[in-house]
């Protein structure tokens, strides 16, 4: 509907009572005004459905001011239906990173909504900006196996652009579909390309392989287990950075890989600051079991650097009633005024999660 022709509610422009949200206010000479209309619209989207057009053609204004732009994406992304052709609009190169990200952070949608976008957030992979890239990731996610062909595409391309490659990979492993050649591509990718890029193959073959997995299959738990060992065997890579890569990756598989609980552990003991704070995370992310790691996340809670003992403190907030051993030192640690602020509010959340823990671990 467009213009300001109907209108589902009226309502003031935040910070000025005198305005309405209507299409001379988002048009306005003022920029504060346009921005704040905008605003509004983003925080009262049924006022803002009859202004889709007026709103979108803010987005699509070369002349506007990116940060105008910006907020005429999130507030597009807040309307149903979802406006995917002015989004799209959004992710030409010309508007830059900060509105590009936008537009692909509104994309996010149930599978299916926006798949008209899809190869449009394909080629978002080739940009230059980790923020834009990640979040036409999570878009492509929920657009689901219609994304597929087109990541598949961008992907076989870039065969110089290993942070494109990288970003594919993962969002192949997001969606967990085998189509257009994409389990070949991954496990090809998994042994022939450099660490950090094998790493990402591995976790969308692991993820593809699991997806096919029923349920109720006989050993499943071995099946899984199986399609994870590969990328499990990157704990033990040469480059530190490839190890972090793969315990984030490892965290991310839809049924956790358990059976890579005894490389993180080793981590845990031995590896490097940031190595032992991924580590601690990536225990109870990949699910590893309440007898493996409460004691070493207990023990984690003590370790010299703040940001392993706070990664330790929310690892166990994962094992819900099962983290009891560690209430003693989690409440220590949440009193003691010479631990950092961060590390006293992990410890206290977690050891009030213990107490109204009604189950075990959250995935039981």
């Amino acid at each position: 509907m467009a213009g300001g022709a109907a209108q589902i509610e009226r309502v003031r422009v935040i910070g000025l009572a005198s305005r309405w949200l209507d299409a001379s206010s988002i048009n306005d000479a003022d920029a504060s005004v346009r921005l704040g209309a905008l605003a509004t619209g983003f925080v009262r989207p049924a006022a803002a459905a009859p202004l889709r057009d007026v709103i979108a053609a803010r987005l699509a204004d070369r002349g506007e001011s990116p940060e105008i732009r910006r907020q005429a994406a999130l507030t597009l992304g807040m309307l149903r239906p979802l406006p995917v052709a002015a989004l799209v609009a959004g992710l030409a190169r010309w508007q830059g990173p900060t509105v590009r990200a936008a537009a692909a952070t509104a994309l996010h949608s149930t599978e299916g909504t926006a798949a008209d976008a899809g190869e449009t957030l394909a080629r978002c992979l080739l940009a230059g900006d980790a923020t834009v890239r990640l979040q036409s990731v999570l878009a492509l996610r929920g657009i689901g196996a219609a994304a597929v062909g087109h990541v598949v595409k961008v992907v076989e391309e870039a065969e110089k652009f290993d942070i494109t490659r990288m970003s594919g990979l993962d969002a192949l492993g997001f969606i967990g579909v085998d189509g257009h050649g994409s389990l070949d591509l991954a496990t090809r990718l998994s042994e022939d390309a450099p660490g950090t890029v094998r790493v990402c193959a591995r976790f969308a073959v692991a993820s593809i392989e699991g997806a096919a997995i029923e349920p109720d299959a006989k050993g499943r738990d071995k099946r899984l287990a199986k399609a994870a060992e590969p990328l499990a065997a990157m704990l033990e890579h040469e480059d530190e950075a490839v190890r972090l890569l793969a315990m984030e990756r490892l965290g991310w598989l839809k049924d956790g890989a358990p059976s890579a609980g005894g490389a993180l552990l080793r981590l845990l003991k031995e590896g490097s600051p940031a190595e032992r704070e991924a580590a601690a995370l990536g225990l109870a992310r990949t699910r590893t079991p309440t007898e493996q790691a409460v004691e070493p996340l207990r023990g984690a809670l003590q370790d010299e650097e703040p940001a392993v003992r706070k990664a330790a403190a929310i690892a166990l907030t994962a094992y819900g009633t099962d983290a009891k051993p560690a209430l003693g030192d989690l409440l220590r640690l949440g009193k003691d005024a010479t631990q950092p602020e961060g590390v006293r509010r992990a410890a206290g959340e977690c050891a009030k999660s213990i107490v109204k823990a009604e189950r075990g671990p959250y995935w039981a």
